[in-house]
């Protein structure tokens, strides 16, 4: 049996001037399957609230900073685990 893979999920640079935002809220909970492509979480930006999509395939294994909490860009705030 294979070690499987965990990708993590890092929060993307969403703007010029922007090195922080606030989650808002996750829309996968831990265990959730997740395609590549889903919504996963909600950010705020000092201008905007946006939806932060996977890039990964697979279940959400962890969620490292949760719901109304602020996270800098490049920071992972979470991980898929990929199946094979």
């Amino acid at each position: 049996m294979s070690t499987p893979k965990l990708t993590p999920i890092v929060l993307p640079p969403l703007g010029d001037s922007t090195d922080e935002m606030r989650i808002v809220r996750w829309l996968k909970a831990e265990g959730d399957v997740v395609r590549k492509g889903d919504p996963l979480f909600e950010v705020e930006t000092d201008k905007t609230t946006l939806q932060v999509e996977a890039y990964a395939a697979g279940m959400l294994a962890e969620i490292r900073i949760g719901d109304d909490q602020t996270a800098r860009v490049g920071e992972t705030v979470g991980w898929i685990e990929e199946h094979a």
